[in-house]
C-alpha cells in the first residue's frame, strides 16, 4: 500500500513538473487562460501592421507618424510626420525611397518642405528578428546614420517581403519597419509601399 501511494504520490510530482515547464515557454492572454495564444506580445512596444503610403507621384501621396502607425495624406502635411515615400529625381533609374521630411528639398519637391520631423533610417542589423522582438534588443539598436533608405536591392530589384530597416524619430522613439511590399513603375501614379511597424512605447 506504501509503495503504491509513493508511486502515485511521484507521478503526480511529475506531471506537476511538465505542466509548470509547459506553462513557463508558453504565451498566453493571460495566466487563467487555459488556451495559448498564437501571437507573442511583448512589453513596452507598440505594433502597427499593413500601412500602405503612396509615393509623391501617386494620386494620394502620404506619409506615416511612426509612434501610432497613423498614415497623413499630403493635404494634411505637419509637423507630425516622420517618414514620405518618395521617388528620387535625381537617381537613374529613378528610385523610390522612405526619406525623413527634412530631406525634400534637397530630393527636388517643391511641396512640403518645411516642417515635418527629422527622422533617421538605415538598414537593421541581420540578427534582428522582427517577429520576435524584445524591448531590450530595441533599446540596444543604434541610431542609424542616415536619413533615407532605397526600397530597391539594386536599380531595378525590388526588395523581397522581409526586408527591416531600423528608425529613430525626433523624440527619440527607436523601431523596425519591416516592408511587406513594394509596387513600383517609372512615371506611374499608382505607386506604393507597405509595410509594419515595431516602435517603443
Amino acid at each position: 500500500m506504501k509503495t503504491t501511494i509513493q508511486t502515485l504520490l511521484t507521478a503526480l510530482v511529475v506531471a506537476v513538473i511538465a505542466i509548470s515547464g509547459a506553462s513557463s515557454i508558453t504565451s498566453c492572454s493571460k495566466k487563467s487562460d487555459p488556451t495559448p495564444t498564437t501571437t507573442l506580445t511583448f512589453p513596452g512596444i507598440n505594433s502597427f501592421s499593413a500601412i500602405v503610403l503612396g509615393d509623391q507621384a501617386n494620386t494620394n501621396p502620404s506619409y506615416v507618424i511612426l509612434t501610432s502607425g497613423t498614415r497623413v495624406s499630403s493635404s494634411n502635411f505637419s509637423s507630425s510626420v516622420d517618414l514620405d515615400f518618395a521617388t528620387t529625381p535625381q537617381a537613374t533609374p529613378s528610385t523610390p525611397q522612405l526619406i525623413s521630411p527634412d530631406l525634400r528639398a534637397s530630393f527636388g519637391f517643391t511641396t512640403n518642405t518645411v516642417g515635418g520631423s527629422v527622422t533617421y533610417i538605415g538598414s537593421a542589423p541581420s540578427s534582428v528578428s522582427f517577429a520576435n522582438l524584445r524591448q531590450g534588443q530595441l533599446d540596444s539598436l543604434s541610431t542609424p546614420a542616415t536619413k533615407n533608405v532605397s526600397l530597391f536591392a539594386t536599380g531595378t530589384t525590388p526588395v523581397s517581403s522581409g526586408t527591416l530597416f531600423v528608425f529613430q524619430t525626433a523624440s527619440g522613439k527607436k523601431g523596425l519597419i519591416n516592408i511587406s511590399s513594394v509596387a513600383y513603375t517609372p512615371s506611374s501614379t499608382a505607386n506604393t509601399v507597405q509595410f509594419d511597424i515595431k516602435v517603443q512605447q
